[in-house]
């Protein structure tokens, strides 16, 4: 098992530092969380093939955490993927993603499957919603999420409150555990096992 940092810059561009994502590499699978700006270059400077992407898990949907989603959706389609991309993250993570599909890249996707046949067919791309707890159990690998915290003490309406929810991920493979957060601060007892 293998984490590659592919970027660790927040919302304000830097030359040096590509936005928020992290990359397990297990085996055969390559498992992203969050995909910030740059995602897809830093992914080809690491010699990771964009058609084996195949699932992507989002802490939040600030823009520095999802702003390139579109871009690994249809990379890595168009560089081969054979199955479907999961994309699991909090709530309103299926509206995203079907936002980006029907109503943003709608026309970019039809050109490209009808122009340009070695693609193979629009490959799906299937998002969940989730909340905290167990999420995924391959039997290789499994993952679990938790809220953590993200702007609490800011002055935000309950109405938003009530639709904002930040994760963590508990990932275990291999005998492992491995812990990734988006943006947080200390919470306590998210580190106990």
């Amino acid at each position: 098992m293998e984490v590659i940092l592919l970027g660790t810059g927040g919302p304000r561009p830097d030359p040096r530092r590509m936005a928020t994502t992290t990359l397990i590499r297990l085996g055969d699978e390559n498992i992203l969380f969050d995909a910030g700006r740059g995602v897809v270059v830093q992914l080809s400077k690491a010699g990771v093939a964009l058609g084996a992407i195949n699932t992507v898990f989002l802490t939040h949907h600030h823009f520095d955490h999802i702003g390139d989603l579109y871009d690994v959706m249809l990379n890595s389609w168009m560089h081969g993927r054979k199955d479907e991309l999961r994309v699991y993250g909090p709530p309103d993570t299926e509206r995203l993603v079907d936002t980006l599909i029907t109503q943003v890249y709608d026309k970019d996707i039809t050109w490209r499957d009808k122009g340009e046949p070695t693609f193979g067919g629009w490959k799906p791309v299937v998002a969940t919603d989730i909340i905290p707890g167990p999420v995924l159990d391959t039997g290789r690998w499994k993952i679990s999420a938790e809220l953590v915290s993200h702007g609490d003490g800011l002055d935000m309406p309950p109405a938003f409150l009530a639709r904002w929810m930040c994760l963590g991920y508990r990932f275990e493979a291999e005998g492992k555990v491995i812990a990734i957060s988006g943006d947080t601060v200390p919470c306590p007892g998210r580190a106990a096992g």
